[in-house]
């Protein structure tokens, strides 16, 4: 029985060191800009953080003081999807008193616009642009967001 330990052991090792190297160097992991999102929140402090974006975790900061939350509406049954336009979009950035949003792909895809319409749906005067690189704009919300002037 130790024998078999010893070779599961001996064997196991080189395929998990194998399997880990460079396992999150692959671009398609996550996109350039969602990337930059996640090196910008790490030196950030206790904020409220909206996100379009899947893959938050890296946006509760390093000492995870951040809240993250996703930015979609609720469906019977349990159901969660994106904001269908851009007026619930801005209720829902009112509603969750955000410091910052997050407006991004999780992926690159062939075809689509390079960034998501919640970026569009942001711009205005109470949302300052912190970091723009594609396909993610993270925004500083300074103020309340008026619904009806969507672009």
């Amino acid at each position: 029985m130790v024998g078999a330990v010893l070779l599961v052991a001996a064997v196991g090792y080189p395929v998990q060191r194998h399997y880990l190297h460079d396992r999150y160097r692959d671009p398609s992991f996550t996109t350039p800009g969602l990337d930059a999102a996640f090196a910008w929140a790490r030196d950030i402090d206790g904020a409220r953080i909206g996100t379009t974006s899947t893959r938050q975790y890296p946006l509760f900061g390093t000492d995870l003081s951040n809240r993250v939350a996703y930015l979609g509406v609720d469906r019977p049954h349990g159901g969660f999807e994106e904001a269908p336009n851009c007026r619930v979009f801005r209720r829902l950035v009112n509603e969750g008193e955000y410091d910052y949003v997050v407006a991004t792909r999780d992926r690159i895809e062939a075809g689509k616009p390079p960034f998501p319409p919640q970026a569009k749906w942001l711009e205005g005067p109470q949302a300052e642009v912190v970091l723009r690189k594609e396909p993610t704009v993270v925004f500083r919300i300074t103020g309340r967001l008026d619904p009806n002037a969507c672009p």
